[in-house]
Parts: structure tokens; sequence; C-alpha cells
């Protein structure tokens, strides 16, 4: 009896229903993962040399990029495989030199500036205690930025803070 020969094509054609569905999933995190990256569907396939159709068939689930192309999107976008698989909740990868900030205390900071607060009004829990802080507790609202953003943040939380203990004189 002569060996099977593997056709891969019936599996794309005619998915079962757990890989149309993991699929899907994974194209609409591919797709995410595109527009968070404010990349249109051109010019993601212009930078990993394929075309815009196969784009449009890998967020739309109708076939699977293959892991190097799940792997160079993820790369290009900043985000991580983990995420794409639907593994992990947190979209963005963690690289040198990026920032983490909970956005909570940064809405409280720019909320409580425009409305005129006093520095007794920020909330005991925002301020940092003496010595050294060796525990991280993963904020509700994490958000990852590069340095450059988290730089510009930083100006605008530094005049909140101008404003808020200007208002208590």
């Amino acid at each position: 009896m002569p060996p099977r020969k593997f056709d891969p094509a019936p599996a794309l054609v005619s998915p079962s229903a757990a890989l149309a569905k993991r699929l899907l999933s994974i194209g609409d995190r591919l797709r995410d993962a595109r527009k968070a990256a404010g990349l249109s569907q051109e010019e993601l396939a212009h930078r990993l040399g394929t075309v815009q159709r196969s784009i449009t068939r890998w967020e739309s689930g109708h076939c699977d990029p293959g892991f190097a192309a799940v792997s160079e999107i993820a790369r290009i976008c900043g985000v991580s495989l983990d995420w794409i698989a639907g593994v992990i909740p947190t979209r963005p990868i963690l690289l040198p030199g990026a920032v983490l900030l909970d956005r909570d205390v940064i809405d409280t900071i720019r909320d409580l500036a425009e409305n005129g607060a006093k520095p007794e009004d920020i909330p005991e829990a925002m301020w940092r205690r003496p010595g050294i802080d060796y525990v991280f507790v993963m904020p509700k609202r994490l958000e990852v930025l590069p340095m450059a953003e988290a730089e510009k943040l930083d100006l605008d939380v530094r005049q909140w803070l101008r404003t808020i203990s200007k208002e208590s004189k």
C-alpha cells in the first residue's frame, strides 16, 4: 500500500467547528492588534511581504496564517503571541523601556486638577510611602506606554499636580 500524502487543503476549506472558532478568535485578535498599531490591512500586508487579501482572510478566520506570519504580526504590532492565542488578557508586550502605569491614578489626578481640588483631596492610597516600594500590585486598568509617551504623560501629570497645589493656596 503506497504511503498517503498529507493534503492540508481540506482542513483550510472545511475546518472543524473547534478550529473555525479558534481561527475566528485569532482573526479578531489579529484585527485588534493591527488597528491598535494604527495600520491598515494594506500597510500590514506590505510590511509582511504579502497581499491585502491574505490579511482579510486571516482576520475573518477563513484561513490560518501560520505561526511565522502570526509571530511577525505580533512583533510589528507590539503584542504578545499569548494574547493573540487568547491565553492572556493583556495585549501589549512588555519590552525593555516600556512604562507601566495605573490609568485610574492618572484619570483621578486629571479629574482633581480640572475640578479645583486641593492636595488633601488626593486619595491616601495614591501617595507614595517612604522607603523602597518593592512590591508591585497589578492595577485594574494597566496601561503600557513607550517611553516617549510616558514622558509626555508625566509632564501632564506634573502640571495637573501643580494646578491642584495652586488651588490649595
